[in-house]
């Protein structure tokens, strides 16, 4: 079954996370709002890649539907900046 953002967990339950804070009412709120964002449908799971990877998704994002050249061009540019 899938979880938040249509994730599926190895295991086939629900993903796991853990959340923290310094007391039992700031993470008991964390819960709340991340409960909320999730039936929403707003919920965005943190970043846990390298730099290297966010740089590769968001290329590959802003990239999508351009012409082979500018992706091309770009991928150099991201590459060898100035």
């Amino acid at each position: 079954m899938p979880g938040p953002a249509g994730c599926r967990c190895p295991s086939g339950g629900s993903p796991q996370r853990t959340i923290t804070g310094k007391t039992k009412r700031e993470v008991e709120a964390k819960v709340r709002r991340i409960g909320h964002e999730v039936d929403k449908g707003t919920y965005v799971k943190p970043w846990d890649g390298t730099v290297d990877e966010l740089c590769d998704a968001y290329l590959r994002a802003a990239t999508r539907g351009l012409e082979a050249n500018t992706r091309l061009s770009y991928d150099n540019r991201a590459a060898h900046p100035a």
